[in-house]
């Protein structure tokens, strides 16, 4: 069985808090407050009803029988013994309730880590992807100017071609006609 988180332990303890009854207020039992953690713990349940019980007989046999008989003195050592088992059973149950805590406040931490690695990957992404724009963009402008550089150096060429061509076909011709 899983145990209640702590909140719902706490909101728990909150509520019984306000319905205390009048004739509770002043009672003086050490182990009070851990009726408010018995409801979401089983075994602090069964130790504090152990614990009510041997309080019970204990009461009984002194009544009966006084403070000096040897069963009452049993009685007390049982009580005694009930008591340190709800003792020890809370300080387990705050030491694993500490222990979640600084395992959610880890967990917490390793979030807030993780998002920022994610942060600076897409950052990182985003720094790639503007180099690599700006590095097509300047590409495609070499190319452009070499395209215009290139057409332009051809054009002359086309035209010297077609210069020396129309001079010779006109050299010709008139070889032809002196002829």
């Amino acid at each position: 069985m899983k145990p209640d988180s702590l909140e719902s332990i706490i909101s728990d303890m909150v509520r019984r808090l306000d319905v205390v009854r009048p004739e509770d207020q002043g009672k003086g039992d050490p182990l009070s407050e851990v009726e408010a953690f018995t409801s979401a713990d089983p075994i602090l349940a069964a130790l504090h009803k152990q614990y009510l019980e041997a309080n019970v007989q204990h009461k009984k046999l002194i009544r009966e029988n006084g403070l000096d008989d040897p069963m009452a003195e049993i009685a007390a050592d049982m009580l005694d013994s009930a008591r340190s088992a709800v003792q020890t059973r809370l300080l387990e149950l705050q030491d694993t309730r500490t222990e979640e805590v600084r395992e959610t406040l880890q967990r917490k931490l390793l979030a807030r880590q993780a998002r920022k690695e994610v942060s600076k990957s897409r950052e990182l992404i985003k720094k790639r992807r503007a180099d690599y724009d700006s590095d097509l963009f300047f590409w495609i402008m070499v190319f452009y100017w070499l395209m215009t550089r290139t057409i332009f150096a051809t054009r002359k060429r086309l035209s010297a071609a077609n210069d020396f061509a129309l001079v010779s076909s006109f050299r010709e011709q008139q070889s032809v006609c002196s002829g």
